[in-house]
This record gives structure tokens, sequence and C-alpha cells, in this order.
């Protein structure tokens, strides 16, 4: 409900809202709900329907918890902080030979 109020301009609108999440809780198994709760404040999904189609498809019951890899594979086409740390010449750093036509 905070995020929801944080991120709306006008709260009188926001009021229906909580009511229909009121209603989904009621409607569906608390740990379900928790967990819906979770998905939708990680992805930013703040809307009603948005929060009513991840409870009714199980959306954030089958999503599971992915290890991001942080760095990147070693691969030739790869530049690397090296590549960039040497000055390259640019097209502006060119002297200027003549008048401009």
């Amino acid at each position: 409900m905070e995020a929801l109020f944080e991120r709306a301009r006008y709260p009188e609108q926001l009021f229906r809202t909580c009511d229909g999440l009121f209603r989904l809780k009621r409607d569906f198994p608390a740990e379900e709900f928790d967990k819906a709760c979770s998905y939708v404040l990680k992805n930013k999904l703040y809307t009603y329907y948005c929060f009513r189609n991840v409870l009714e498809n199980g959306t954030a019951n089958s999503q599971q918890e992915t290890s991001v890899k942080s760095s990147l594979p070693e691969h030739a086409n790869i530049r690397g902080r090296a590549y960039y740390a040497v000055s390259q010449p640019t097209l502006f750093d060119q002297p200027n030979d003549g008048p401009a036509i």
C-alpha cells in the first residue's frame, strides 16, 4: 500500500485500488498473496489488474530466483577497459585543412 501511495499523484484514486487488493486478499490463500506482493513490488507492477493477473495466473509461484552471472563470457571480440583507455583519434581531432564549403 505504501508503494502505491508513494508512486501515485492522486491518493483519492487509490482507495478503490486498495479496496480491490483487500478483496483479493480475502479470495486467495495468504501464502500466494504474499508471494504475489513480493513479485509485484520487485517488478513495479503497481496496478490492481496486474496484481490480480499475477494471482490468477500463478505467475509469482512459477518464478524461480535465478542467479545472474556478473562477468561477461570470454570472447575475442569483446573490448575491455584497456581498449577504451587508449585515446583513439576521432573525427573532431582531425586538423582543419580549409574552410568548410
